[in-house]
Parts: C-alpha cells; structure tokens; sequence
C-alpha cells in the first residue's frame, strides 16, 4: 500500500496560490491509510487518495482546511490559503 501502514496527509497544496476573482485553482491532496477525508470550506466531494485535486473558485481569499481521519478515529489536518487579488 503507497504510504506503508503510516496514516499521514502526505501532501496538500494548491495550484496556484494567487488567483484574480473569477479564476479558479486546484487543490490537491494526498493521504495515506485514511478512512475518510473532507474539505473545509466544501468544494468538490472528497474522499480518501494517495493522489487527487479539486476545483475551487472563491470570490476571497480563503483558508482551506483538508481534514483526514483514520479508522481508529485520529484526524490529522492541512490548511493552505488561497489569494485572490
């Protein structure tokens, strides 16, 4: 299994970071040995992935927080912010 038996948000990040208002960027995440995941605030639907993105569109600018949780209920959480300008 990619991630061996570690449960761990591997990567999250966004692409790009600065957008104009209208724009849209990605959000892409990786997790590893997660039984759920979910996005705050909520965009796409989002579930367990070693390798997955999303669109996000925000009219401001905005903190995303990617939230994992494994099947003995620890979570482990991400926040990357998204520019608009």
């Amino acid at each position: 299994m990619m991630g061996g038996n570690r449960f761990d948000i591997l990567g999250f990040y966004a692409d790009p970071v600065s957008i104009r208002a209208g724009e849209t960027a990605e959000l892409c995440y990786s997790v590893s040995n997660a039984k759920s995941v979910r996005l705050e605030p909520p965009s796409e639907p989002v579930w367990p992935a070693f390798s997955r993105c999303v669109h996000v569109s925000p009219h401001k600018t905005t903190a995303y927080t990617l939230t994992a949780e494994d099947a003995t209920g620890h979570t482990k959480s991400a926040t990357i912010h998204v520019e608009v300008r």
